[in-house]
């Protein structure tokens, strides 16, 4: 009886120890699944996908590639940038059973060919991601030389889901990407990035008015990484259900509301709008560059539509970065009212100066009637631009005054690089079917070129009619006259 207690008890303690180490060994096995495997940084939109086996992190280049894992969004977690920094960046990846390996950066990648260029790029030891297909046909294939690596051989631009690739897979050190994402995160793969917001625009009952101008559509914010951005053109297409021949003409203007010089292209057959900068906008690393875009509406029926401005993805922008957002970009989506019977319209008609000149005495540069001819609503008028087509320049002329009916109404003091005078008006009004004479002169700088010429244009006026606030549509017909600064 002692001697079968004692089995029992020695059973017992040998049961307990090994339930002991069972549950000491499924700790860290336990802590390892709550540890985060899909991060960002709190001020920023990229995720990455941390992998523990090798202590390297790969960025999302877009939604479609979080979500090829059957991930969920709620996932992602909040950490610092110190911790972040602590991960080395995925170089290479491959996918499925397919034995090609890519090298990525950016939103590029390129074949390797071999195994020999894989050793004398210096990856021998790296270690190769697992990825889906569909992530990795996020990324562009190119050659060698135009993702940054030189060899002999150039990049084989074949389908990497293609059965018959001959390439072959030189590491082990491979694992699936598991990963998720958030709604709102779009990430990306190296420093060389241009973040993209789309704003919300508030406007009272979120509707606009066709036979209007300036219609504001949209509000875009590009912000630059680690390296400067140049931007030369966006391509927006326009949402909704309306008529295309609702649309006129588009303008740029920055946050402070000037105008950025662009030509513009409104695809009326395709609902495009292709805006393309002038000069290249140039956005130096950690710097924020905000662009509104505004419509100008013809006259249509187009009661309970409605209209949108999106950006649809990366390849829409032409930068020198890799675009990052969450594709597709949407604007507001605004409800269209017809309302032509209502509105103000107004007329600006340059008046002949018959060769005039303008010298050390003074003289007017030029002269315009604004009208209301509608008869329908007063106007007030908030901002007109002039451009001079002429030679006359920063070191011509300054002091420029914009006179309505002989009294000053806005200066500025200095036409700016691009030949632009935008008077900023306080208080204009103009009553229904009634005009102002408008002039504008300006002072001789010393030292002035006295074979410099004048010949201001006006380019842009915003007015809103004062029974419905809104910005009203003008008529701009202007002359083709010279001054010369005698």
């Amino acid at each position: 009886m002692l001697k079968l207690n004692k089995e029992y008890y020695l059973g017992s303690v040998f049961f307990l120890l090994v339930l002991f180490f069972v549950f000491l060994f499924s700790l860290p096995l336990q802590a390892a699944k709550s540890l985060p495997y899909q991060v960002k940084l709190a001020n920023s939109p990229v995720v990455y996908f941390l992998h523990y086996g090798s202590h390297h992190k790969k960025a999302y280049l877009n939604a479609d590639s979080y979500l090829s894992y059957n991930n969920k969004w709620s996932d992602v977690k909040i950490i610092s940038a110190k911790e972040l920094a602590a991960w080395s960046d995925i170089k290479l990846m491959k996918t499925g059973a397919y034995p090609s390996v890519y090298y990525v950066s950016g939103n590029h990648r390129a074949k390797l060919n071999n195994r020999d260029d894989l050793e004398s790029f210096g990856f021998l030891g790296e270690p190769i991601l697992n990825v889906s297909e569909k992530d990795l046909n996020q990324y562009r294939l190119v050659s060698y030389e135009e993702i940054g690596l030189t060899s002999s051989e150039k990049s084989n631009q074949e389908d990497p889901t293609v059965p018959n690739d001959q390439n072959s897979n030189n590491s082990n050190n491979s694992d699936n990407a598991n990963s998720t994402s958030t709604p709102e995160v779009i990430p990306e793969v190296s420093a060389a990035n241009l973040l993209v917001y789309s704003d919300p625009v508030k406007i009272s009952g979120n509707t606009l008015v066709t036979n209007t101008d300036d219609n504001l559509l949209g509000i875009f914010r590009f912000k630059a990484d680690d390296k400067t951005a140049t931007l030369t053109s966006l391509t927006f297409v326009f949402g909704g259900i309306f008529n295309s021949s609702l649309l006129d003409q588009a303008l740029v203007r920055d946050k402070n509301n000037n105008i950025i010089e662009t030509n513009n292209n409104v695809r009326v057959n395709d609902k495009q709008l292709v805006i393309n900068f002038k000069d290249a906008v140039v956005i130096n690393p950690g710097e924020e560059k905000t662009f509104k875009v505004y419509m100008d509406f013809n006259s249509c029926d187009c009661n309970n539509q409605t209209i949108r401005l999106d950006l649809l993805k990366a390849s829409d922008i032409k930068t020198n970065l890799t675009p990052i957002a969450t594709w597709p970009l949407q604007g507001n989506l605004f409800k269209l009212l017809a309302a032509d019977n209502l509105l103000g319209q107004l007329t600006i008609q340059e008046l002949s100066l018959a060769g005039a000149s303008y010298s050390s005495g003074g003289g007017i540069l030029a002269k315009f009637v604004l009208a209301e001819t509608s008869g329908k609503e007063d106007v007030l008028i908030k901002k007109i631009t002039f451009k001079n087509s002429g030679t006359a320049y920063l070191n011509d002329l300054n002091n420029f005054r914009l006179t309505s009916n002989n009294q000053v109404v806005s200066r500025v003091s200095e036409i700016n690089s691009d030949g632009l005078i935008a008077f900023d008006i306080n208080y204009l009004r103009i009553s229904k079917m009634s005009s102002s004479t408008l002039s504008v002169s300006a002072d001789l700088k010393s030292g002035y070129n006295n074979k410099a010429t004048v010949d201001l244009q006006a380019i842009d006026l915003i007015g809103t009619g004062q029974s419905y606030n809104l910005s009203l549509p003008i008529v701009i017909n202007n002359l083709n006259e010279i001054i010369t600064l005698n």
